[in-house]
C-alpha cells in the first residue's frame, strides 16, 4: 500500500481500506491488466482480507460499475476536441465552396463582360449582340 499521509490513514480503518483497494487497482493496472480486471481482482482481495467489509460485500457490483465507467475528463476533452476539429473543417468546406461559387460567378460575369465586349468592337448591334448571347445560351 502506497500512501502520501500515512499518519492520516493510520486513523482510520475505512480510510486504510480504501487506500488499500485504490492501490491494488492501479498496480493491477500497472501490470497491464484492464481496468474492469483489475476492480474484480482488487474487490475479491479485499473481500478475502476482511478489507471494507461489510461495504464490499453489500455494494462491490455498484464499486465495480462505479470505477470501470468513471468519466475521465482526459478522454472527454479529447473527444470535445476531436468534434470541434470536425465540426471546424466542415465550417472551412462550406465556406470554400460559397468563395469558389462566388469567384465562379465574377469569373462568369468578367467573361460575358469580354464577350460582350468583343462583340460590341466586332460592329454589331445591341439586339444582333442579344440574340447571339441567348444562341450561345441554349447551346450549353
Amino acid at each position: 500500500m502506497t500512501c502520501h499521509n500515512e499518519v492520516i490513514v493510520g486513523k482510520s480503518e475505512d480510510l486504510r481500506g480504501y487506500v488499500t483497494f485504490t492501490s491494488l487497482v492501479r498496480e493491477g493496472c500497472e501490470r497491464g491488466m484492464e481496468l474492469s480486471d483489475a476492480v474484480t481482482e482488487a474487490v475479491k482481495y479485499c473481500e478475502e482480507q476482511d478489507i471494507l467489509q461489510p461495504f464490499l460485500a453489500d455494494n462491490a457490483s455498484e464499486v465495480a460499475n462505479m470505477l470501470t465507467t468513471e468519466f475521465r475528463l482526459e478522454d472527454a476533452i479529447a473527444v470535445w476536441k476531436e468534434e470541434g476539429i470536425e465540426e471546424g473543417i466542415e465550417i472551412g468546406r462550406e465556406e470554400g465552396r460559397e468563395e469558389g461559387r462566388e469567384e465562379g460567378r465574377e469569373e462568369g460575369r468578367e467573361i460575358g463582360e469580354f464577350r460582350v465586349i468583343t462583340l460590341l468592337e466586332s460592329g454589331m448591334s445591341l439586339e444582333e449582340i442579344k440574340e447571339t448571347l441567348r444562341l450561345e445560351r441554349e447551346r450549353q
